[in-house]
């Protein structure tokens, strides 16, 4: 399920929980990046020019390096440097995450896990310095190790926009579950592996009313997330028809062979019926497979490496993997620390 906050907050839609994660984990005075698509960064100018603005994001003891064009910058406002964050011995923040380059031969590869919900565990954020750091180490190839049940409507868009920064990369997702949200960021990429149990689809927009509860969105609202996921299918080389089963129970798709073997989806009568009226398109790998959206499945990453036709690769690094993982457990800790009344609120808004 992909859901929305009340449109109140305008493009910033953020669940309680990743709020309250930010503010616990935000710091209280430092300089302000504000991007023209209305994402706002604290910290640290670091540098910037004719061409680009260099700034380290600082977030509690989290802290990472990001770089944007000079053109997607709406200011800067310089303010009192952040103070830097405590260290301990024990400390184990994204900010003590050392990109280390690996050597081996062939194509050096960069594996992103994007596992747990779009907004808190999945981040524009997150996704930005790693690819940064995959561009840092020479990566030719970044892995997208999908496995989420979907999230935050506003979230995914920024990644879209991030993931658009670095089209120089051969960006495959590995998708081991990908609903909704995930879904339609798995298929913003040309090269889609399934898992060998994989699930893709369920992508169902819903807006989050005052109670928590979910409920319907406007039809105007419904119908511009419809086109705009369609565009990202497009531009990923995917049929749009795949997106519009997987948000409309009110579709009927059908496979549709020609005498070549090929095949392709179809609106209502085909060879092979896809998806009945009154279901929501939801495809295990085999069905994604026959469909013609993943150009296979594999077991491992071994697997990835004979379908995408190379050779021979290794890890560039195992940033990718480290970073998320400290990640995980800075928003672990901050949920502990959310007040009972906040992280009520927060769990239903997780639950839509």
């Amino acid at each position: 399920m992909i859901w929305r906050t009340r449109p109140a907050s305008g493009r910033i839609a953020v669940v309680a929980l990743t709020t309250a994660l930010m503010m616990l984990l935000s710091s209280a005075s430092a300089d302000t990046l504000r991007l023209k698509d209305g994402t706002v960064h604290r910290g640290k100018l670091v540098s910037r020019d004719d061409d680009k603005v260099v700034f380290k994001v600082e977030k509690g003891s989290i802290t990472y390096t990001i770089e944007v064009r000079a053109d997607e910058v709406e200011s800067v406002e310089e303010g009192q440097p952040a103070p830097e964050p405590t260290k301990r011995a024990e400390d184990k923040s994204p900010a003590a995450v050392a990109v280390e380059k690996l050597s081996g031969k062939g194509t050096p590869y960069y594996v992103l896990p994007l596992h747990g919900p779009v907004g808190t565990r999945i981040t524009r954020e997150l996704v930005s310095d790693c690819l940064s750091a995959a561009r840092q180490v020479g990566a030719k190839v970044v892995i997208l190790d999908i496995d989420s049940p979907g999230g935050s409507v506003s979230e995914l868009d920024g990644i879209l926009r991030v993931l658009d920064r670095y089209s120089d990369l051969r960006l495959v997702a590995y998708v081991h579950e990908a609903k909704s949200a995930a879904a339609i960021l798995a298929m913003s990429c040309r090269e889609i592996i399934m898992a060998e149990r994989g699930q893709i689809g369920a992508a169902v927009p819903y807006q989050l009313a005052p109670d928590g509860t979910p409920k319907s969105i406007a039809a105007k609202f419904e119908s511009s997330l419809r086109a705009d996921f369609r565009s990202v299918a497009e531009r990923g080389g995917h049929n749009p028809l795949l997106v519009e089963g997987m948000m409309r129970d009110d579709i009927v798709l059908a496979l549709k062979y020609d005498r070549r073997g090929s095949v392709r989806v179809v609106e209502n009568k085909g060879d092979r019926p896809l998806k009945k009226r009154g279901e929501i398109l939801t495809l295990t790998s085999a069905e994604a497979q026959e469909a013609g959206l993943p150009i296979g499945t594999a077991a491992d990453l071994a697997g990835c490496r004979s379908l995408l036709r190379i050779e021979e690769w290794h890890e560039a690094t195992r940033h990718g993997w480290q970073r998320f993982s400290q990640w995980a457990e800075e928003i672990d800790a901050a949920a502990e620390r959310i007040p009972p009344g906040l992280a009520a609120g927060a769990s239903r808004a997780r639950r839509c």
